[in-house]
């Protein structure tokens, strides 16, 4: 499995002055009296970059919403504010706040949370976890977080927050090269078992409970997607982050691919053989964010004999009598 960033979301402070103490005259304050803090209106440009690793959802570059967080150099509140747009910003959002110059700010952000997450003291934002409406993501908008730390010392300077998605994309092509003659090998459907709902946008996070798992993961159904593995087509699946210690804690997130299957001895019915894989990186199992996951099924012989990498379900194929 390949581990490579996704496209990620580029934040463009400019200020301009919204007080008349931020002329220029106020910075030539005597030294002795000081210049009196200089409030300043930030206006934040969202701008999609350009990444190796693309999403094929709809709407990947779409800025739906953004809760901005802003806190002092103690790690004091200093601002919240949400923002919706009617319809998605293609690549640019702006938004605007306010800040001293002059003065340390960490600035954290959620984009496309789908509503106002409210104001959080710091540490209560770093816990603080994001649920889905679907397994694919929001109604509008891939979920994203990000934080930076800012200064701004004069009007007119910039600055830059990165916000990274927080569902991981599996990829999962199918290799029949290895097959005996005569195997019929049909991949049907792909789907995300133990697909999480829920996860921290600015920590790593594995799921506690049942509660924070979709009965029902994000799923594609090959056949209508007009998947051809001959070609070497990949089918993409999304999850949100969850990070297990392995498949024993019951949480771990796999893949399941549903096969239409037929050889001279038995064949499949009802959903089919199913490949289970469970994802992981060295001994880490799970996904994390902003991460893409690359898995090949490379059936040999028969087709019908698991390995290290795959388990196979068979009990939905009908042998033939002898």
């Amino acid at each position: 499995m390949e581990n490579t960033l996704l496209r990620y979301i580029l934040i463009t402070l400019c200020l301009t002055p919204c007080l008349a103490g931020c002329s220029g005259q106020g910075f030539l304050s005597s030294a002795v009296t000081g210049p009196e803090p200089c409030l300043a209106e930030v206006e934040i440009d969202a701008l999609c970059a350009e990444s190796a690793c693309k999403s094929h959802m709809e709407d990947e570059d779409g800025i739906w919403d953004c809760n901005i967080y802003i806190y002092d150099s103690a790690g004091t509140v200093f601002s919240h504010s949400f923002q919706a747009f009617p319809s998605a910003q293609k690549g640019l959002a702006k938004i605007k706040t306010q800040l001293f110059l002059e003065e340390e700010y960490s600035v954290y952000m959620i984009a496309n949370a789908g509503y106002d997450t409210g104001s959080m003291e710091l540490e209560e934002l770093m816990d603080y976890k994001l649920y889905l409406s679907y397994p694919d993501g929001n109604l509008r908008g891939m979920a994203m977080a990000g934080s930076g730390d800012v200064r701004i010392d004069r009007i007119g300077q910039g600055a830059s927050v990165q916000l990274e998605r927080l569902m991981a994309r599996i990829d999962i092509s199918v290799d029949t090269g290895r097959l005996d003659p005569g195997i019929s090998f049909q991949p049907v459907s792909a789907k995300i078992g133990n697909c999480a709902r829920c996860t921290k946008a600015f920590r790593s996070y594995g799921v506690l409970s049942r509660d924070e798992i979709f009965a029902s993961g994000y799923s594609a159904d090959l056949t209508e997607a007009g998947y051809d593995y001959d070609s070497g087509s990949r089918i993409s699946l999304y999850c949100m982050e969850n990070i297990q210690n392995g498949p024993d804690t019951g949480f771990c997130t796999y893949v399941e691919l549903y096969v239409k299957y037929r050889s001279g001895s038995c064949h499949s019915e009802g959903k089919g053989l199913v490949y289970r894989f469970y994802l992981q990186n060295g001994k880490e199992y799970g996904t994390r964010k902003n991460t893409v996951y690359s898995v090949t099924v490379r059936p040999e012989k028969d087709g019908l004999s698991g390995n290290d990498s795959w388990r196979l379900d068979k009990s939905n194929l009908v042998f033939s009598e002898d």
